[in-house]
């Protein structure tokens, strides 16, 4: 059974407010905590720095949002990202469609999972052209690893 640093309620109790770049495309965006909800802010109210009200992208229950994304990126190991498009139906093993169960958004994994890697609980990386997530706490026992 694989262990981890910390608990997935460690992290849904890390703030994660603040500005972030895209994974793929380094584009800025803000993200911001409101009554227990995320807002993300994107384009034109991101350059012109309005924070107020509703972002462009809304996840619902930040707290359980977190706790449920590490827990579901541990359980597969490694996860793609996913389509982000609303006109594309997101790979059903994907990040993207994981993360629609807490929105009615879209190009959710384009902005949540940032947030997850700045707190340290994944890491993100690119295989084969494809940005997947992966847990960034797990630890490894190197006496008991393959490798010896």
């Amino acid at each position: 059974m694989k262990q981890y640093k910390q608990t997935p309620e460690y992290y849904a109790d890390e703030p994660i407010e603040g500005y972030y770049e895209t994974p793929g495309r380094s584009k800025p965006f803000y993200l911001k905590e409101e009554a227990g909800d995320i807002h993300i802010f994107t384009g034109w109210r991101y350059k012109e720095g309005d924070f107020s009200g509703e972002g462009d992208v809304i996840i619902f229950n930040k707290e359980d949002a977190v706790k449920k994304t590490v827990e579901f990126i541990r359980e597969i190991g490694e996860v793609p990202l996913g389509s982000t498009a609303k006109s594309n139906l997101p790979d059903q093993d994907s990040l993207e469609a994981f993360l629609r169960s807490f929105s009615v958004s879209d190009r959710l994994s384009s902005y949540f999972p940032v947030a997850l890697e700045n707190i340290g609980a994944i890491t993100i990386f690119k295989k084969n052209g494809v940005l997947f997530a992966k847990p960034a706490d797990e630890i490894v026992d190197d006496e008991n690893s393959d490798e010896n």
